[in-house]
This record gives structure tokens, C-alpha cells and sequence, in this order.
């Protein structure tokens, strides 16, 4: 599916290859994605906010420089696949 290839492509890089998390880089397993809301993600990946108005260390700056850019129905299709983990 795209929203694998996009997860696999975009997101492995800090979250690992098996979306695990990252020890290094204190970065979780992707499988919290399945408590936002298509929403809450599409908020978190376009400005950085995530549910509860929270910053996050990290992912709050990489969503505003990196994934910004990402079509709706990009984020909806990312979202899809992290709601199958």
C-alpha cells in the first residue's frame, strides 16, 4: 500500500525498520499511532502539535520541516497503514 511505502520510506529512518522505536534516539514504537484520531495525525504531521496541544522532543520539529508537505491524502494513507500495526 502507499501508506506503507510512504512509513517504510519516511519514518524507518528514526523509528527503525521493524517501526519499533529507536533506542538512540528515544524515538517510540509507530503503533501509538493508532490512538490518534486521522485528525490528531494530520495536525501532528503538519504542525507538529500532537493530541493534548503537546511538543514533542524530536518529531515536532521533523513534522514541520519534513512531512509539512505531505497531500492529505498522504497523511491519510500513512495513517491507514499505522492503524494496521
Amino acid at each position: 500500500s502507499h501508506g506503507r511505502y510512504l512509513t517504510m520510506n519516511y519514518c524507518s529512518e528514526c523509528h527503525g525498520q521493524d517501526l519499533q522505536g529507536f533506542a538512540p534516539l528515544k524515538t517510540p514504537p509507530l503503533a501509538v499511532a493508532k490512538g490518534y484520531s486521522l485528525e490528531q495525525f494530520a495536525r501532528f504531521m503538519h504542525d507538529g502539535v500532537a493530541p493534548g496541544d503537546r511538543q514533542l522532543r524530536l518529531m515536532s520539529d521533523t513534522s514541520r520541516v519534513r512531512f509539512a508537505k505531505f497531500t492529505a491524502d498522504e497523511v491519510a494513507a500513512v495513517h491507514a497503514f499505522l492503524q494496521s500495526l
